[in-house]
């Protein structure tokens, strides 16, 4: 199962497609102080990235595939800048 959900953090791993976009949301919502673990992820739907970027959850640890943590460090911009560049 590419996400696993804990008390207060979920941990998405492999490849997050579409289908586990509405569940992620649902958690997420449930879970506003909930963290996101995506250091065993390997690739994210664009859905999945919007939802993340919108909820706005503490993400605590990005990819360790270098790629995807250099694009999603660029698509968390702004959320990084409200929260002095921690992760």
């Amino acid at each position: 199962m590419p996400i696993i959900f804990k008390e207060n953090i979920t941990f998405l791993e492999n490849i997050v497609g579409i289908e586990e976009a509405e569940e992620l949301l649902k958690w997420l919502e449930t879970h506003k102080e909930g963290a996101v673990d995506l250091s065993n992820c390997s690739h994210l739907h664009t859905a999945i990235v919007q939802i993340l970027m919108v909820a706005r959850n503490p993400v605590i640890q990005l990819p360790t595939n270098a790629q995807l943590a250099l694009w999603l460090r660029t698509a968390f911009q702004d959320y990084l800048k409200e929260n002095k560049g921690e992760l």
